[in-house]
């Protein structure tokens, strides 16, 4: 099995993105389990991350991808449930971008249904001592651009695709 695993790089205030520690963790332990893990870090840019991630996804064609991404005011693993087909951004992105209500695809759904059991994850998640809980908002910021263009891609190849909202790190809150 082949997993692509996506990450943000540090944005706004943080300057330490916890998605980026957390799927190098995971990429390292599905490697040493003898798994393939392949493993990107994406720009917080609207022009750049989605277009990045078809791109990165075509290239693999991964067996399951799981994105991350920073959730600063969050306390809990978010598993995320819907990814919605526009950018409004309260801060701007690190090209100084702010949107206001664009959509991502004008030619798109509305919205995509992550292709997991979300609640079956926040199970399994909870049972390794972490919080975790479903959420139906990605936001919409590059998370959830991230995410929209994941499973424009996932779901018409039946390739489960999901996205986790982690809270940031311990030493970073």
């Amino acid at each position: 099995m082949k997993l692509a695993l996506f990450a943000f790089e540090a944005f706004g205030p943080w300057e330490v993105n916890s998605s980026d520690a957390v799927t190098q963790a995971v990429a390292e332990q599905l490697r040493a389990e003898g798994h393939q893990a392949v493993r990107h870090v994406l720009p917080v840019v609207l022009s750049q991350g989605p277009a990045q991630v078809v791109a990165l996804l075509d290239e693999e064609q991964p067996d399951a991808v799981l994105a991350t991404g920073l959730a600063g005011r969050r306390p809990d693993i978010d598993v995320e449930r819907v990814a919605v087909n526009v950018a409004d951004f309260r801060i701007p992105d690190n090209a100084g971008n702010r949107l206001g209500g664009e959509p991502l695809d004008p030619a798109g759904p509305d919205a995509w249904l992550a292709s997991v059991d979300v609640h079956a994850m926040c199970t399994r998640i909870a049972a390794t001592g972490a919080r975790a809980r479903v959420s139906d908002s990605a936001g919409t910021y590059l998370c959830n651009a991230v995410f929209y263009s994941l499973l424009g891609w996932t779901r018409p190849r039946g390739v489960p695709g999901m996205f986790l909202h982690i809270p940031p790190l311990p030493d970073a809150a």
